[in-house]
């Protein structure tokens, strides 16, 4: 199964950044209060060696804030990427076990998976910056034209029933659904799901069709639902019981199904036998989650491996439950519910498109989640940064009522920090605070860098510790 990657490797450097600076920063206050702690007792012996590790220290940190702020940089365009609707998209089409396409409003190809390369006969190269026509019998150009007339004219999805033409000369009769989420917009694309025709039967009619308006669905989610992870399980929850018609419940759980991280139901029914299934320890989809395989129990009420857990789902309404594991290539990420209150209906069919449609979720979630990511990631990288500028700012405040260097300055904070238990830069904050609100109490002209320079005490109002000169 192919996966989407988060940005573990941005997350990994900013965070290295982050710490770095921090853990320089305080290396460098014990260094000058070891300096102050030696002047003062008259040993000046190893002074020399102390003032070389300062030196040293002012440049690392110098040289970790650099990284920082290339690190905010390239987290800020890979932000501003992924929220691009043609990168989301691109992604998440790959991901798809099912033939895909993106196309702008007129119908000119732009993107194309695998599973369509496959599913047309053709190699990549003959079927992006083609119309989608030429893919299309002669005979269905007028149902593609009014698919597409319909797509671009609402937010909507719009489906019809095609052949598609395959090198060979041959074709296939497919569902095409597309859908849109900005068809007024400029720039705006188009995403063309396709599914074997042949999967109809008397028994599941209009089967296929639901299926290919359950992934055109699934292909507007990261933007719909917009960065929740838990809105997004929800509203895939609907689309897989709508694409299964044996399905009278659904639920998603991230994470081990005891422990998760997030879940969602599309009816009460489901959430309470997710319920059942945690109080009895035991169950299908605990053990699909475990086993990383699909599980199928036809009859809850004669299945001997659950015993403990029947007098507890039965009376709630379910019958039989389809488990499919939401896994990598190595591992469990969660699993997908299916709940029916019927016996003995769950077919081949229904285990081929929940394996489908379990693929397309983890794709979902996982743009979500790395969009997510990257968004708190740049908000902490940032906060980091300012937080900096606000330190810089109290050092100068401090420099000019003491008339001592950046470095005595700095070493003020962190033992005003360390007494007060508040954190540098809120001490920090503080400073410049109280040095804003004097100046405008006394009228002074020059702000923070003069506001309260004849205070006796040297301390900072609000700061709750005393700032030493």
């Amino acid at each position: 199964m192919q996966t989407t990657h988060g940005p573990s490797a941005g997350q990994t450097a900013g965070q290295t950044a982050g710490q770095t600076a921090e853990e320089l920063a305080s290396a460098l206050a014990e260094q000058q209060l070891r300096v102050e702690a030696i002047t003062g007792d008259g040993d000046v012996g190893g002074l020399g060696t102390i003032l070389g590790e300062i030196d040293i220290a002012h440049e690392e940190l110098r040289v970790a804030e650099e990284a920082l702020r290339a690190q905010q940089r390239r987290l800020d365009d890979l932000l501003a990427e992924r929220s691009d609707p043609r990168a989301w998209r691109r992604g998440l089409i790959a991901s798809l076990p099912v033939a895909a396409l993106v196309t702008d409003l007129s119908g000119v190809v732009l993107e194309v998976n695998a599973a369509a390369w496959a599913l047309l006969g053709r190699p990549r190269d003959e079927i992006l910056q083609h119309p989608l026509g030429d893919l299309v019998a002669a005979s269905d150009h007028d149902r593609l034209g009014e698919a597409l007339a319909a797509v671009t004219s609402a937010r909507s999805t719009s489906a019809v029933r095609l052949s598609l033409l395959s090198k060979q000369g041959g074709s296939r009769p497919v569902e095409l659904v597309a859908g849109s989420d900005t068809p007024d917009a400029p720039g705006a694309l188009i995403t063309w799901v396709a599914t074997d025709a042949s999967v109809d039967d008397v028994e599941h009619p209009g089967a296929a069709m639901r299926t290919a308006e359950a992934f055109a669905e699934m292909c507007r989610l990261p933007l719909q639902a917009g960065a929740d992870t838990r809105d997004v399980l929800a509203r895939a929850a609907l689309l897989v019981e709508k694409a299964l018609p044996h399905s009278d419940g659904v639920s998603i759980t991230l994470g081990p199904p005891a422990e998760p991280e997030a879940q969602a139901t599309d009816n009460t029914m489901a959430q309470a036998v997710d319920g059942a299934q945690l109080q009895a320890g035991e169950g299908p989809c605990l053990s699909a989650y475990t086993s990383g395989t699909v599980v199928v129990c036809q009859d809850l009420r004669e299945d001997p491996r659950w015993q403990r857990l029947a007098p507890l789902a039965v009376p709630l309404g379910v019958a039989a439950v389809l488990g499919c594991p939401i896994r990598t290539d190595k591992h469990s990420l969660g699993v997908l519910n299916i709940y029916s209150r019927r016996t003995d209906v769950f077919d081949e069919r229904d285990r081929y498109v929940a394996d489908l449609l379990v693929s397309a979720v983890l794709a979902v979630v996982q743009e979500t989640r790395d969009r997510q990511e990257l968004t708190a990631l740049s908000r902490q990288l940032r906060e980091a940064l300012d937080s900096r500028a606000v330190i810089d700012q109290a050092k100068g405040i401090l420099m000019s009522r003491g008339r001592y260097g950046a470095d005595t300055a700095f070493a003020q904070l962190v033992a005003a920090s360390r007494r007060s238990n508040v954190k540098v830069r809120d001490v920090a904050q503080l400073v410049v605070d109280d040095a804003t609100r004097e100046a405008v109490e006394t009228g002074e002209p020059g702000g923070p860098a003069t506001g309260g320079a004849d205070r006796a005490d040297g301390a900072q109002p609000g700061t709750g510790a005393a700032i030493d000169r």
